[in-house]
């Protein structure tokens, strides 16, 4: 077995047998009535979604608009109005989740399901859900090729529908659903879907098609459940690398009362039920009892809704949490979020890839960097200088099992040492190249 020591970002973790990913509280990002979704768009824009009707309109109608803000608190926006095929169209119910389709725009569940532009705010789409009107939706999805999932918080036996890249019907995923679910989450190949339940003990349950949105969908497992594993889940999110997030409300049955990462990963398949990974703060129930209506103190929470991660340049994580009975949305990081897997007497172990010393090296101006990888996952190839500044962004995508190799052209930089840096299923190695 080949070994590699994990430099640059983690050298100081290697006396431990284990690392479990630690997230520290970094402030109460913005007071909301009641916020339900959170998202961090392509930008590194902050969305918040409240399911309270907390702005008022010039004309006095009171609505539940989408407040956009910068990673320092700034507030940007707050996008409530649009047009619709030609028509002004507003978000007069309340907010019941957000999420990112394929090329990063927001996907707003209020009454309608709404396609609205990261960039601009401008509306796109609006989906009316079996021709019903206004109703209450789950927390929406979308995979890799544009198709969009979506369901009723109170489905009563209704679909889990697929909608093409124009907002328009494709299948039903699911005929008839139950019992009530806010959240649901989607693979990138669209072959399996992931769906929060909030009664009947059953978990989040695992559907899964061979064809993906062209076939019927049928249960393959139900995470966290059904029996009686005290779960009662509010909220359904990945992290970047691919790892399901599950949170549970204050009502629930001890001792699952917050924000868990479930051994469940959408871009790898590995799935084992009922095994928690790790966990987000702490919740008040068990200190304080049911919500007073009062903030939560510091990183703890009340009542977990949305929940957004996103990576930062230099490899954390920042995390945005919605305490929807707290009515705030919290900030956390991770400097090291996914640690380190194995360690074998003081060496860190990488089992799933192989990132080679780039050639030539010294080089100028233009290298290669090769690596392996023995299964499929999520890779990003980044380039660093010595300051720690990303310089160039060679990989980001999900990419199949094999070796690879890529180029990499310093023209235009300085002359000097840079680091080159693989983040692969939640492991990371890195580099040193000189030019």
């Amino acid at each position: 077995m080949k070994r590699f020591l994990l430099s640059f970002f983690v050298i100081g973790f290697l006396s431990f047998s284990s690392i479990q990913a630690q997230y520290k509280y970094v402030e109460d990002f913005v007071e909301i009535r009641s916020p339900h979704g959170v998202v961090v768009d392509n930008d590194g824009k902050i969305w918040v979604q409240p399911y309270a009707k907390v702005d008022t309109l010039s004309n006095g109608v009171v609505v539940s608009g989408l407040h956009v803000f910068d990673p320092d608190g700034t507030e940007l926006h707050v996008y409530a109005t649009g047009m619709i095929d030609g028509l002004p169209d507003t978000l007069t119910s309340t907010g019941r989740g957000l999420a990112l389709d394929h090329n990063g725009n927001i996907l707003c569940s209020n009454g309608y399901l709404y396609r609205i532009n990261a960039q601009t705010g401008e509306f796109m789409n609006r989906y009316n859900f079996n021709d019903e009107g206004p109703t209450s939706l789950t927390q929406a999805a979308a995979d890799a090729n544009g198709y969009v999932y979506i369901s009723k918080v109170v489905p009563g036996g209704s679909p889990l529908i697929i909608l093409d890249e124009n907002f328009d019907l494709y299948n039903f995923a699911v005929d008839a659903l139950d019992p009530l679910s806010r959240a649901l989450v989607v693979s990138p190949d669209g072959k399996d879907i992931y769906r929060g339940t909030l009664s009947d003990a059953s978990g989040i349950i695992h559907y899964h098609s061979e064809d993906g949105p062209d076939a019927t969908y049928e249960v393959v497992d139900s995470l966290l459940g059904p029996n009686g594993s005290g779960f009662n889940i509010h909220s359904v999110n990945v992290d970047p690398a691919g790892w399901v997030w599950a949170g549970s409300h204050w009502g629930a049955a001890p001792p699952y009362f917050g924000w868990y990462k479930i051994k469940t990963n959408i871009l790898t398949g590995e799935s084992v039920n009922g095994e928690l990974l790790d966990s987000l703060g702490y919740q008040l129930k068990p200190v304080l009892g049911d919500p007073a209506g009062a903030v939560a103190p510091d990183s703890g929470f009340w009542s977990p809704r949305g929940v957004a991660f996103h990576e930062e340049n230099d490899g954390s994580w920042t995390v945005y949490t919605s305490d929807f009975d707290g009515h705030v949305i919290k900030k956390w990081t991770n400097a090291n979020p996914v640690g380190i897997i194995e360690v074998d007497n003081g060496v860190a172990i990488i089992k799933d890839f192989e990132l080679e010393q780039n050639y030539p090296n010294p080089f100028n101006p233009t290298t290669k960097i090769p690596f392996a990888l023995k299964k499929a996952a999520h890779v990003k190839l980044l380039v660093y200088n010595v300051s720690g500044q990303l310089v160039k962004t060679l990989v980001n995508e999900t990419m199949l099992p094999g070796t690879y190799e890529y180029d990499f052209d310093a023209r235009g930089l300085a002359s000097g040492t840079y680091f080159y840096r693989i983040s692969f299923d939640g492991k990371l190695q890195t580099r040193k190249m000189m030019f």
